[in-house]
């Protein structure tokens, strides 16, 4: 690897698999490079270096890490890579770290990032156009699918400066005056290829030999173009419908092995940035009166598989053990784990817990379980079922079923199940266990087995 000498120091906010691309491909170079990630990464990286598995070489290199954003400090090139989610806070927080002369160089998904980070911080933020597939396929391995090309703009003299930097260590970077224009074309993908890769589960090669794939990027591809007409901004190169579909599929078929990031994000239970890409074609749809029903499909799906992914509102009748579908044999499995069965005795939940099964929710599950009706000792010696009338009575010791739970109205033998019905009796087995007696037990009382 080169030396250092002579080149800017270089951090990456937010190292992935965008900042880990650049920034070791500038590394590699000869560039100072540190990066700030997760600890999973730099710990990876401080133990065995930066792995870049391209397209042309694969090859370890040394670079700094750290979880800490101060590590920042000094440096003159920042490759700002954060989700779009964080970009106010962090811009905000790397403000008393940088120099006055630092360029924030915005490498992520949406158009407005760059105006985002000066509105919130005042630092000099350029916009970039990131052409690349890249995965993070372990901590600190960086796995390259194809292209690396950037665009920045407007020209001025920061930039030209930065497409130099670039350009040593042989990453194509073209400097453009209509960075607005060039970041909505590349927007274009962004909403088509992002939100159907993430929801079909579906590599970008095979959303494009896909027909009906296709006429859904080329819906998307239109709403987009007709909100950047309405906004009055000019999308170079892209003039009607077939060319807006042609940059999705022009993507799509140059990065047929590319899983997109939202796709990515949605796996690992992370935020998505669905808010910055579809949802806002919806917002300024809405603003510009202009209908966007496919972007906002994909938006509105994308949000619900995350909730259903991440987010669970438990039933407040049942039990915190209790929330998820009830499975009698994961329950009899984590009750053996939790030493109930191997102890004899499972431990009992608090009082306010016993009054919170939702007795009703598993009727079914219950249903099924009764396969001793009469109380008859179990394989093994456990009971493992109930009586049909003293299920119906709702009078039940969990212990005997292998659930947790004792209803406070097993204390209490003789207690009237309802009004116009008869009083069930109870008798206690030789573990202590209360059972209700059907009519054939009460009259074979003088041969009764014992139960537990």
């Amino acid at each position: 690897m080169a030396e250092s000498q002579g080149w800017p120091r270089v951090a990456v906010v937010g190292a992935g698999a965008v900042g880990g691309y650049f920034g070791g491909v500038m590394a590699r170079a000869g560039a100072s490079v540190v990066m700030i990630g997760r600890p999973a990464f730099v710990e990876a990286i401080t133990a065995k270096g930066l792995f870049l598995d391209t397209t042309q070489f694969q090859e370890t290199v040394r670079v700094e890490a750290s979880t800490e954003l101060s590590a920042v400090r000094g440096a003159e090139i920042v490759l700002f890579c954060v989700k779009t989610t964080d970009s106010d806070h962090t811009a905000r927080e790397l403000v008393p770290l940088l120099a006055p002369n630092a360029v924030v160089v915005s490498l992520q998904n949406g158009v407005d990032n760059a105006e985002r980070i000066r509105a919130a911080s005042g630092l000099d933020a350029v916009g970039a156009v990131v052409y690349v597939a890249a995965a993070v396929k372990a901590p600190g391995h960086i796995r390259h699918f194809g292209r690396g090309d950037l665009v920045i703009g407007p020209e001025t003299e920061p930039t030209k400066r930065l497409a130099a930097q670039f350009a040593r260590c042989a990453v194509p970077c073209r400097v453009s005056n209509n960075i607005e224009g060039e970041l909505w074309v590349k927007f274009i993908a962004n909403c088509a290829l992002n939100p159907v890769s993430a929801i079909g589960q579906a590599k970008y090669g095979r959303i494009a030999d896909s027909p009906d794939a296709v006429k859904l990027l080329e819906m998307v591809g239109d709403e987009v173009l007709a909100v950047a007409r309405a906004a009055g901004i000019e999308l170079p190169g892209v003039q009607d419908r077939a060319a807006a579909l042609a940059v999705s599929m022009n993507i799509a078929t140059q990065m047929t092995e590319q899983f997109s990031s939202t796709g990515q994000d949605l796996n690992r239970g992370k935020r998505t940035e669905i808010d910055s890409l579809n949802g806002h074609i919806v917002r300024r749809g809405i603003e510009l009166n202009i209908p966007t029903p496919a972007n906002h499909a994909l938006y509105t799906l994308v949000k619900l598989d995350w909730k259903a992914k991440n987010e669970h509102t438990p039933n407040r009748r049942t039990h915190p053990h209790q929330r998820q579908p009830f499975d009698p044999r994961a329950f009899r499995a984590d009750s053996r784990r939790r030493g109930g069965f191997a102890a004899g005795r499972p431990p009992l939940p608090s009082a306010g817990s016993l009054l919170g099964f939702d007795f009703d929710a598993h009727r079914d599950a219950i249903d099924a379980r009764c396969v001793a009706p009469d109380f008859r000792a179990a394989p093994g010696g456990h009971c493992n079922g109930w009586d049909r009338r003293w299920r119906r009575s709702r009078l039940f010791s969990g212990e005997c079923a292998g659930l947790r739970y004792r209803s406070i109205s097993a204390r209490n033998p003789l207690r009237r199940v309802s009004s116009g019905t008869k009083r069930l009796p109870l008798r206690q087995c030789g573990r202590g266990h209360h059972h209700a007696r059907s009519t054939r037990e009460q009259s074979l009382d003088h041969r009764r087995a014992p139960l537990c």
